[in-house]
């Protein structure tokens, strides 16, 4: 903690005030937004409730339920303190990355706050801040590492190593098996980025590298050992399991470099950053540089192989690509150009511009013109709820922001580590002017709940990655179909059951009267009887009408 606050002395408290406001708005205007979030807020509640790890949930790291848990045994059960879990390992790593920047250029201490306010002010950080997703305690633990090995670099190997091994060890209980992934390549290509031998030589290097790594798998099998049994297969089953899309969706292997724009806004589209990156080049070989070369290639091989493949895999080389954008600006000595923010505020202006225009044209004269041209598919139900404000505060505070002319620095930096704070900002006030009541969970849930504990069984039909457990405090896990005839057989068997499933379209065109219509983010949910579902032989359970 001293190295952190001394780190920090003298930085701008634009990043911790990015961080407290994203947090704020996040957890006040939006509900749990699934299948994002559904897996970890299902898992802590499924093990809350049946007092241990459900075969669904046997690979579920469990750092992150271990700290909801506890929060729960202290404050009783929320969704508030659920949620409040990830914002705080990504206020861990943001308080990480200065350290770090000081410990790899310690000639350089202006690099360290403005690395921060990077990282707090990219697309990635924004969009996925308040998410209860495992990237952030992933994130978190894996500077944890770098930190110890960058102290191990420079003649500090005992406290190194220990966080070395920390890093390793916490970072497989909170996300799997990804940490080492993380961290070992940088450790281990230690002669790519020292620029001397470490004293003692490399023997000594690679010696206190094993003892962390040993570190590090004592932490983890602490929980693997007694997890599988003392099983050797069911351990190799929990090591090479991944983490598992809940939304059951296919995640093809260019989905992150597709949203790899949006991650790295707005700084991808600052003049100033490629200007010093193209006078500084020759940075490329200087240790500290490689070193945070290494980093990114690491995260990125890891998001781009990890189980999931999904978007928010994108903040695992963030860290050290905002170490490198940081290092590239102050070496060069760089200074804003005016209106260097006009380029960043035109997304915010185009953006607000598109929800402005949503309240003139007709969602229903949009819906058919997208049938007619993209295909059978509608346009998701919410759209129509988009309220003024949301465009309103994006072209207000985009043209105010892209106005601004900072010569110095880091007040550029902050100006555009602002944009996408806006954007995340406009999006939680649309949620709370309109947009809740589309992806609130919480009235389907109470329904769910209610047929519960009348003593009537209730399944799913289609993906299901446990949305209504935490906002339905659901006692009983409900039964999943893959298919209609297993729905209707289930059916048969249960007639008072109840079958919950998602379609698109009007409902207008629904066979029969479902028991409750309820709005799912882009879907309809629709809680049909088992009389209903029998005497239509399924047809009622069809995605789209």
């Amino acid at each position: 903690m001293t190295a952190v606050a001394a780190a920090w002395r003298g930085a701008p408290p634009w990043p911790v005030a990015i961080w407290l406001a994203l947090l704020v708005g996040g957890l006040v205007a939006r509900p749990p937004l699934a299948p994002v979030e559904s897996r970890l807020l299902s898992a802590a509640w499924r093990m809350w409730v049946e007092g241990g790890a459900p075969a669904a949930f046997a690979d579920q790291p469990p750092l992150p339920i271990w700290l909801i848990h506890l929060g729960w045994a202290m404050f009783g059960v929320s969704e508030t303190w659920a949620r409040l879990v990830a914002p705080l390992f990504a206020l861990g790593a943001l308080l990480l990355i200065a350290p770090l920047a000081r410990l790899l250029w310690p000639e350089r201490p202006d690099g360290a706050p403005l690395a921060a306010v990077i990282f707090a002010g990219s697309g990635a950080f924004a969009a996925y801040f308040s998410l209860s997703v495992l990237a952030w305690p992933l994130v978190c633990f894996a500077l944890v590492g770098l930190v110890g090995i960058a102290l191990a670099g420079n003649g500090r190997r005992g406290p190194g190593w220990a966080l070395f091994g920390s890093g390793i060890g916490l970072g497989f209980l909170a996300a799997g098996t990804a940490a080492p992934l993380l961290l070992a390549p940088v450790a281990l290509l230690a002669p790519v980025w020292l620029e001397r031998p470490p004293d003692g030589g490399w023997g000594a290097w690679y010696a206190g590298l094993s003892g962390g790594a040993a570190l590090g798998a004592a932490i983890a099998l602490a929980w693997l050992v007694p997890a599988s049994g003392g099983d050797f297969a069911v351990a190799t089953d929990i090591l090479l399991a991944p983490p598992g899309d809940p939304s059951g969706a296919a995640r093809p292997w260019y989905g992150a470099i597709v949203f790899a724009p949006l991650a790295l806004y707005p700084w991808l589209l600052w003049q100033t950053l490629w200007l010093a990156g193209r006078r500084q080049f020759r940075r490329l070989g200087e240790g500290g540089t490689r070193f945070c070369l290494l980093a990114a290639a690491a995260g990125l091989a890891a998001a781009l192989t990890l189980g999931e493949r999904q978007a928010q895999d994108l903040l695992l080389p963030l860290p050290a690509l905002s170490l490198l954008a940081a290092r590239l600006l102050t070496a060069a000595d760089s200074r804003p150009t005016d209106f260097h923010a006009v380029v960043p505020g035109l997304i915010a202006l185009l953006v607000g511009l598109v929800f402005f225009l949503l309240n003139l044209v007709p969602v229903a004269h949009l819906d058919a013109v997208w049938r007619e041209f993209i295909g059978d598919s509608s346009l998701p139900v919410w759209l129509g709820g988009i309220s003024l404000i949301s465009g309103l505060t994006l072209l207000g505070g985009g043209y105010l922001l892209a106005q601004g002319t900072p010569r110095e620095l880091t007040g550029g930096a902050v100006q555009l580590a602002l944009m996408p704070a806006l954007l995340a900002t406009t999006l939680n006030l649309e949620f709370a002017a309109s947009l809740r009541r589309f992806f609130d969970l919480e009235p389907v849930a109470r329904q769910i709940q209610a047929l519960q504990q009348a003593g009537r069984p209730v399944g799913v039909y289609g993906a299901y990655g446990g949305e209504f457990d935490l906002p339905g405090r659901l006692e009983r896990p409900l039964a999943v179909f893959a298919d209609r005839a297993t729905a209707v057989l289930w059916a048969a068997d249960n007639e008072t059951g109840v079958v919950v499933s998602y379609f698109k379209g009007s409902v207008l065109r629904l066979p029969l009267r479902p028991l409750y219509l309820g709005t799912v983010g882009d879907s309809r949910a629709a809680l049909w009887p088992a009389g209903a579902v029998q005497a239509t032989d399924g047809a009622v359970l069809r995605s789209r009408f």
